[in-house]
């Protein structure tokens, strides 16, 4: 007599893979693990204990981020390719002759990016008002910008300028003679 053929329900699937879950403990996370973990967390956060202008600088930040044309850089690390997004860039410098950028982020990374200056000044100065040419070998990002101030070379300070931004940022773009007044009319200074 041939046997009948039985399905289990939803519920008992369920139940199944909750069994086999339970035989499978969780692994345990390193410590990178929790940081990453910590970094993705959703703080809320309260408009009305924030002053305007911080409330302005997000709104600019996240208008930038959904209508900005530009697509993210994509940097070569030894784990793999990391994607820095406009928005985060501080600046891009490079060598003489050479077709490797160096992008500096807000965040303090520094990540080599396989594409030369030329092609990144066409790309991100056309189409981003956020970049500026502030040097043959520079583009800064100006919403990045935290001051500008003259070298100081020893003791004495010089006439020629340069770009921060902030303490995270290593670094700082100089700003060429020529290209500094349209620097700072874009800064508003």
């Amino acid at each position: 007599m041939p046997r009948k053929k039985t399905t289990r329900s939803s519920k008992q699937k369920t139940v199944a893979s909750k069994i086999k879950k339970d035989n499978n403990p969780p692994k345990p996370e390193t410590e990178e693990e929790e940081k990453e973990k910590e970094k993705e967390k959703v703080i809320p956060i309260d408009l009305k204990t924030l002053p305007s202008t911080e409330i302005q600088r997000m709104l600019v930040e996240v208008i930038l981020r959904l209508v900005s044309p530009l697509k993210s850089l994509a940097a070569q690390t030894n784990e793999g390719i990391v994607y820095i997004r406009p928005e985060d860039v501080a600046y891009i410098t490079t060598t003489d002759k050479s077709h490797i950028s160096f992008v500096a982020d807000i965040h303090g990374g520094q990540w080599k990016v396989n594409d030369p200056l030329i092609t990144l000044k066409k790309e991100l100065i056309q189409k981003d008002p956020r970049f500026f040419e502030s040097h043959k070998s520079f583009i800064a990002n100006l919403y990045a910008v935290h001051s500008l101030r003259n070298v100081k070379i020893g003791d004495k300070i010089t006439n020629r300028e340069e770009l921060t931004f902030g303490k995270k940022v290593k670094g700082t773009a100089a700003v060429s003679s020529a290209n500094s007044p349209a620097v700072k009319a874009r800064l508003a200074l």
